[in-house]
């Protein structure tokens, strides 16, 4: 069925036997590089460079990559990241360049990015370079870009030049860096939370990133004797004073962060984490009350290798390890999470 698939131009095969990792239609996905179907020709080549495909399939990328088709070449954008910078620098940069659809701009100037190490990854923290592809707002995106897109106007074209040649530059100067330059602060606020145990739950936000670790700006942990109806990854969010919540029982308790002054407030605690950025806090009954205050190193080297994804998605299974890894190395905080005692013991 699935060579069935592939014969007629069915992405969805090219994804199965992706997922599946099935070398055995490796042949059948070398042939369909011919397909008449750009969008078909991009997943396929994607599909082949990420199952180990013996060819070199740079040249079929880079053919799809300028294809009519938007889907085709926000595809083979994507893909790129599997790809060398050598061979896909140029290429890349002509996509940034002059591409009508802001999403292959955005994606081809993100995979410059990962392929030349470049942090952060994501290009919306690059502002200047970002509000000269997207305009003032650096995302500014229409759902028009992914079917039709018009023309750029010469204005425009010349805008994106003007990002295409920063961005160009930022890709030299990384590479002259060596391996290991210094962490650049993040633009965002990248804010994770993270379940520890039970009744524990972490929260934390990155304060710079590089290509060989992060550090944190702080760690909270938060018990709650009510435990957590729900815990989502985190948010992103470009403004300064950070507002959200964290799902403990029996309700939602407050969580602000003002980066500018380092503060952070988690109900009506509030901490000045230049002071002392870990934290540990208890939620019941009576309200909020700190139990631990101490001060850590919170620089991380990356385990995993270069991250693939930018913001949060890239950032979130690092982060976890990092605040375990914290756990892991104060007896004091060890105690804390793993003290699951009822509300009446206390």
């Amino acid at each position: 069925m699935l060579r069935r698939g592939l014969a007629v131009c069915d992405v969805f095969a090219v994804q199965a036997v992706e997922g599946a990792g099935w070398s055995s239609l490796m042949p059948e996905l070398l042939r369909a590089r011919t397909a008449e179907r750009a969008p078909f020709r991009a997943r396929v080549v994607v599909a082949l460079k990420k199952m180990g495909s013996p060819e070199d399939v740079t040249a079929d990328l880079i053919e799809v990559l300028a294809a009519p088709s938007v889907d085709a070449r926000m595809t083979a954008a994507i893909g790129a990241r599997l790809f060398s910078l050598e061979r896909l620098r140029t290429p890349l940069l002509e996509r940034v360049r002059r591409d009508p659809s802001g999403f292959v701009r955005y994606h081809a100037a993100d995979s410059l990015l990962h392929l030349a190490d470049v942090y952060p990854r994501d290009i919306a923290e690059h502002r200047e370079i970002a509000s000269a592809l997207f305009g003032t707002s650096g995302r500014g995106l229409s759902p028009f870009d992914l079917f039709a897109p018009p023309p750029p106007s010469s204005a425009e074209l010349a805008r994106y030049a003007e990002a295409a040649a920063k961005l160009n530059a930022l890709v030299t100067e990384r590479r002259a860096a060596g391996p290991c330059p210094k962490p650049v602060s993040l633009a965002t606020v990248n804010l994770h939370f993270v379940r520890v145990s039970d009744h524990v739950a972490a929260v934390t936000v990155e304060d710079s990133e590089g290509s060989c670790g992060r550090t944190l700006a702080f760690v909270a942990f938060v018990r709650s004797e009510g435990g957590f109806q729900g815990l989502s990854m985190g948010i992103m969010s470009k403004r300064d004073v950070v507002k959200t919540s964290i799902e403990s029982r029996p309700s939602p308790l407050a969580v602000e962060y003002q980066r500018t002054s380092k503060v952070l407030a988690i109900g009506s605690v509030v901490v000045d984490t230049t002071a002392a950025n870990v934290v540990g806090v208890v939620y019941g009954p009576k309200g909020v009350a700190v139990q631990h205050r101490a001060s850590q190193s919170l620089a991380f080297e990356h385990h995993g290798g270069p991250l693939a994804l930018p913001g949060l998605m890239g950032s979130h299974a690092e982060v976890v390890d990092d605040v375990r890894a914290i756990v892991d190395r104060s007896p004091e905080l060890s105690a804390f999470v793993a003290d699951d005692a009822t509300p009446a013991r206390r």
